[in-house]
């Protein structure tokens, strides 16, 4: 509370403020004064500042100069939203460490083919909020044993995760709406993925070869690709789903 000007100024909470005159030691009267405009100029105070705060990634945003940079062990490209792709890692670490920054650049998107072959990385963790993963992204990391899919992807990419023999969990925050062609082909270590309501398509071969393979399908899923997973153990090459929501199971 504070008194300023022969007025009580009293913050209930973090967005409300409330203004009173004093009449007397004993007795105080809200303000009558416009106290919206104080309300108003605080919240506008507040969005300021996560604004300044926040780095808007756009999807249409294109290279700036398509020269490659290079950073520690990650090359990458600059584009027009001031932020970057990581283009390839070029390191041999077991643990790697994608930061939200790099090269003092934000970093929005990883290239197509940026860590395939990396036979040596078994865990990866992502720090930064990237708006896509390209094209196998991480193909034949054979030694890869976990992966964390941002909120902020909508897409998994065709044979982003391919050949990952010992990838074990997927963790998928987000309402990924599209999984791509051979997505996770051959990841026979992989156990379970619980796809969203959001997911409609399912492209061919993208569970392909997922001996351990527990998939839930969510209710809104309308396509499934030539040889994506297995349907109470045949081969599934539908178009459309029948029983939404049904477990699908490899044995």
């Amino acid at each position: 509370m504070i008194f300023a000007n022969d007025l009580l100024r009293l913050k209930i909470y973090d967005d409300e403020v409330w203004y009173f005159k004093r009449i007397s030691d004993s007795q105080l009267i809200e303000k009558s004064e416009d106290t919206g405009t104080q309300e108003t100029e605080t919240q506008d105070l507040k969005n300021t500042e996560q604004t300044e705060n926040e780095t808007v990634f756009l999807i249409d945003a294109e290279p700036v100069d398509g020269k490659i940079y290079v950073a520690g062990n990650f090359e990458y490209m600059q584009y027009t939203d001031g932020s970057i792709e990581l283009k390839k890692y070029t390191g041999s670490e077991t643990s790697v460490d994608i930061s939200s920054e790099i090269g003092g650049y934000p970093v929005s998107r990883i290239g197509s083919g940026a860590f395939e072959n990396c036979s040596s990385i078994a865990d990866i963790y992502l720090w930064a909020d990237v708006i896509s993963i390209g094209e196998a992204a991480f193909r034949n990391c054979s030694n890869l044993k976990s992966f964390d899919i941002p909120s902020t992807i909508t897409t998994i990419e065709a044979s982003t995760f391919e050949n990952c023999t010992k990838l074990e969990e997927i963790f998928i925050w987000g309402d990924v709406t599209d999984i791509g062609d051979s997505a996770f082909k051959n990841c026979e270590s992989l156990q379970e993925v619980n796809i969203s309501s959001k997911c409609t398509l399912i492209g061919e071969s993208a569970f392909e070869g997922c001996t351990s393979l527990e998939v839930v399908i969510g209710y809104g899923i309308v396509k499934i690709g030539a040889n994506a997973v297995v349907l109470d153990s045949v081969p599934c090459n539908c178009t459309v789903v029948g029983i939404p929501g049904k477990v699908i199971k490899r044995s």
